[in-house]
């Protein structure tokens, strides 16, 4: 159920037994027959085509009456708030928190408005993808409070297959039929459960923004669906600038398509995007999760070409331990890296930060190595005497300075990796600075105090924190003593890509991490906007002036969990970077403004 929008966060917390689990994992499967499912946080079930029992869009309760719900009919002891109801429409799953009825009172119809009565909200997501939402994303059920709000994940369209579908704009039908088909499905499906549910309107949103770059592709797909087919409003397109408005004549719905605010510029000609709104000296930065996301063909390769020397290992050679190939790139361990420096800072006398630790390392399928790296280097950084007054400042702007050691660890004089029968000697501090949280981090998860762990206990430990160190598609170590060579491989890579990267750029000093990873990323965002955005062929508006992108991707603790379908954790943190970053490209990205 990993990825399935509110499914997976509320059977996460509510434990339910394996047969409810099976039955709505049916559900999701691709091909189900399965046409409807109800579930709570440790019940569900699942009910074919034509099955008796209750279905949610036939119970809608009278504003401000409690509903008959599924937990009543069954003598369920769970609250009924907690009911969820899910539709198998055309293999597009659309679901929605039906039990909050039972608490939307007269007091919140009033307050909404009179809309909020014949008015609901739909929400496209993505398919196998997960965040940890907070009231405000569109994910989250409360974000439109009172409003009902419908959710609907087409069928196979995931993170990666809506940005290909994104950036080819209005010819998204043409170069990806079968995804595109796939979300017009699920538009559909939105508005027939929502019509079906006595709702006279629907707007609906996106969770992610590259669905919006293709909604001129969707809008003329809609229109030639037959008898469900969308028919431009009678009224004209709604108030807000580039937002179409439709009626479906077969629900007697009208639907309002405002997927994003890349809506705005998912057209090149300045006549037709929120271009021709603007000041002459105004320009509009667009923050994006990924900027090759954006592209395609040529202009793909020519924005991929900026990206390569700091991903591509120029050590990853046949003489080389391992093929580094199909493995995370320099990048990303980078970003990971600094992902969790601070944290290493964090931990030191703050259980409920060490929790977190553990939960992210659990979470993740590649990286962890990187975010352990990363734990080492704050808390020794922030151990430096001459920078900064609190621990968090030395670990922020200490970090980069740290370039001896991390030579030291991973190559020899001569500037050549170390061999593999003396790298887990050199990299024992790493090894060393862990233990310790690993014993803490036993207390705080599993509640077990111990002093000492045998080689055993910690080899199967380690191996649930961090996962198994081999390549992908390599057995996993059968051995501490192998495992802590793999492990100690990937530390090495991890320091080796730090150095790499620092090299490769001429506006930092040092190691490419804390203040110095900010200057950097900046910098290349700006020559980026400046060299090649401005110049490649595209189907949007971002021309590298007007509009400038800048690439979230590699922003620590955001960038790579969205890229992987890992839950984004909305901390302090997050908007710690997001602030420095913010700052940076305000002077960086000034030359190439209009």
């Amino acid at each position: 159920l990993e990825g399935h929008g509110g499914t997976s966060r509320m059977f996460a917390r509510g434990k339910p037994r394996q047969e409810h689990l099976s039955s709505v994992g049916r559900f999701f499967s691709r091909g189900s027959t399965l046409e409807r499912a109800t579930a709570f946080t440790k019940s569900a079930v699942a009910f074919e085509r034509n099955a008796p029992g209750l279905s949610g869009v036939s119970r809608r309760p009278n504003q401000g009456s409690r509903p008959h719900t599924i937990a009543d009919e069954l003598d369920s002891n769970e609250h009924p708030v907690q009911e969820m109801q899910f539709f198998n429409v055309g293999g597009a799953k659309v679901f929605f928190y039906y039990g909050l009825d039972t608490i939307r009172s007269p007091d919140h119809v009033m307050a909404a408005g009179p809309h909020v009565r014949d008015t609901a909200v739909g929400v496209l997501m993505l398919d196998q993808y997960k965040i940890q939402e907070r009231p405000g994303d569109p994910s989250n059920p409360l974000t439109f409070w009172p409003y009902q709000t419908f959710y609907v994940i087409p069928q196979g369209v995931t993170f990666e297959k809506c940005k290909t579908v994104g950036s080819s704009g209005q010819n998204a039908l043409r170069d990806y039929p079968l995804e595109t088909s796939a979300i017009c499905q699920a538009l559909l499906a939105l508005a027939e459960v929502a019509s079906r549910s006595g709702y006279q309107r629907l707007m609906i949103c996106g969770d992610c923004g590259y669905y919006s770059l293709a909604a001129e592709a969707f809008t003329k797909s809609l229109s030639c669906w037959g008898t469900q087919s969308w028919v431009p409003h009678p009224d004209g397109a709604f108030a807000s600038f580039r937002v179409p408005r439709f009626k479906s004549q077969s629900l007697d719905l009208d639907v309002i398509l405002c997927l994003g605010t890349t809506q705005l510029i998912s057209c090149p000609d300045p006549e037709k995007n929120l271009s021709c709104q603007l000041g002459r000296d105004t320009s509009v930065v667009y923050l994006t999760a990924d900027a090759r996301g954006w592209y395609s063909g040529e202009a793909l390769k020519s924005v991929m070409a900026e990206y390569l020397p700091f991903e591509r290992r120029p050590w990853n050679k046949q003489q080389w331990h391992f093929n580094l190939d199909d493995e995370l790139s320099m990048l990303d361990l980078v970003a990971q890296v600094n992902h969790s420096i601070l944290t290493g800072v964090l931990i030191e006398n703050n259980d409920y930060a060490l929790y977190k630790v553990a939960d992210s390392l659990l979470e993740l399928n590649a990286g962890s190595t990187a975010y352990l790296v990363g734990l080492f280097l704050g808390d020794t950084a922030s151990k430096m005497e001459e920078v900064g007054e609190t621990r968090a400042q030395k670990a922020f702007f200490g970090a980069s300075k740290l370039t001896r050691m991390a030579r030291e660890m991973s190559l020899d004089e001569d500037g050549k990796p170390h061999p593999r029968n003396i790298i887990v000697e050199k990299v024992a501090p790493v090894f060393e600075y862990f233990e310790p949280i690993l014993y803490r981090i036993m207390y705080v998860v599993e509640g077990k105090s111990s002093q000492s762990l045998t080689e055993e206990e910690e080899f199967r430990f380690l191996a649930v924190l961090i996962g198994n160190p081999s390549l992908k598609g390599s057995p996993p170590p059968s051995s501490y003593q192998e495992f802590k060579l793999e492990l100690a491989l990937r530390i090495q890579d991890t320091f080796m890509s730090l150095l790499t990267v620092g090299k490769l750029s001429p506006d930092i000093s040092g190691l490419p991490l804390g203040n110095m990873y900010v200057e950097f990323f900046a910098n290349f965002n700006a020559k980026l906007n400046k060299n090649v955005l401005g110049n490649v062929s595209r189907s949007h508006a971002i021309d590298g002036s007007k509009f400038p992108l800048f690439d979230c991707r590699f922003v620590p603790g955001f960038g790579f969990p969205v890229s992987q379908g890992l839950t984004v954790w909305t901390v302090c943190q997050n908007y710690f970077w997001m602030g420095k970053f913010g700052l940076c490209v305000k002077i960086t990205l000034h030359p190439v403004l209009s």
